[in-house]
C-alpha cells in the first residue's frame, strides 16, 4: 500500500466530510457524549481539584474537545485542516486543535486522559494507533474509546445507515487484545441497542417486545443482558496506562 497516498486520499476526504457536516449534534453523538462523561466520571481522581490535561484524539469538528473543557486543558489532534479550522473557529475554550497525521504523530508532552470516540474504525494500522495512544498516555493515565462492535457491522450495513472512506469495524474481543498489552482494562461496555431493524435485531428491538419489557419494568434488565452479550452498536472502554 502507497501509505503517504492514502493518507492524502483520506485528508481530501475528510477536509469535504467536515466541511459540509452538520454542526449540530445529531442522536448518535448525543448518545455517545452521555456514555463518554459516564466514563469521565469513573476515573479515580476526577473528584479532586487537579486539572487534567486531556487529548481528543480525531477531534473532527471539535464538539467533543468542547464539552471535555470541563474537566482540564484540551488539545485536539485530527488529520483534516479543515476540521482543525472549523474547530479552532467555534471552540474558544479549547487550549489547541492541530492538524496531524495521527498514526505518526509523537509530541513531546503527554496527557492525564486520551479520549477518542468513533477514530479507530476509521484506520487500518490499528497497532500504529495503539502506538500514538501509549505515546501520548502518561503511566497511570487514562484511555477512553468509543467505536463502533463489529459484532453488529452487519445489521448496520443491512440498513444502509452510512459509511465513511474506512470502515474497519471491530469486535469487544479483538478491542480489549488491542488495549491490553500497555493497559489495564478497566470498563467495557456496549450501548445503543436498538439501532437497527435488521438481521437478529428484527426480534431483539421489536417495538412490541420493547413497549412490553417497558410496561413491565423490565428494560433495565433487559438492556443488561444485551450489554452481556455485547449486541449495541457503540462500545466504549476505559483503560489505565500500566
Amino acid at each position: 500500500m502507497d501509505t503517504n497516498k492514502n493518507i492524502e486520499n483520506q485528508v481530501e476526504y475528510y477536509n469535504d466530510f467536515w466541511s459540509t457536516h452538520a454542526f449540530h449534534l445529531n442522536q448518535a453523538e448525543i448518545i455517545r457524549l452521555a456514555e463518554i462523561l459516564k466514563a469521565v466520571s469513573k476515573i479515580e481522581d476526577i473528584n479532586t481539584n487537579n486539572k487534567f490535561t486531556i487529548c481528543d484524539l480525531g477531534c473532527g469538528r471539535g464538539w467533543l474537545s468542547n464539552e471535555l473543557v470541563k474537566f482540564g486543558e484540551v488539545t485536539g489532534v485530527d488529520l483534516s485542516p479543515e476540521g482543525v479550522q472549523i474547530a479552532s473557529e467555534n471552540w474558544k475554550s479549547v487550549k489547541s486543535f492541530e492538524a496531524q497525521n495521527i498514526l505518526e504523530w509523537r509530541p513531546d508532552t503527554q496527557f492525564d486522559i486520551v479520549v477518542s470516540s468513533e477514530v479507530i474504525e476509521h484506520i487500518v494500522d490499528k497497532q500504529k494507533f495503539m502506538a500514538t495512544v501509549n505515546h501520548i498516555v502518561k503511566k497511570d493515565g487514562y484511555l477512553i474509546l468509543t467505536t463502533p462492535n463489529g459484532k453488529t457491522k452487519k445489521a448496520w450495513d443491512d440498513g444502509d445507515q452510512g459509511a465513511q472512506i474506512i470502515e474497519e469495524w471491530i469486535t469487544p474481543t479483538e478491542l480489549k487484545k488491542l488495549i491490553r498489552d500497555n493497559f489495564e482494562i478497566i470498563y467495557l461496555h456496549t450501548f445503543y441497542n436498538d439501532f437497527s431493524y435488521n438481521r437478529i435485531y428484527r426480534i431483539l428491538s421489536a417495538p412490541k417486545l420493547l413497549k412490553v419489557l417497558d410496561m413491565l419494568g423490565l428494560m433495565e434488565f433487559y438492556d443488561g443482558l444485551r450489554n452481556y452479550f455485547r449486541l449495541g452498536l457503540y462500545q466504549i472502554v476505559i483503560a489505565r496506562k500500566r
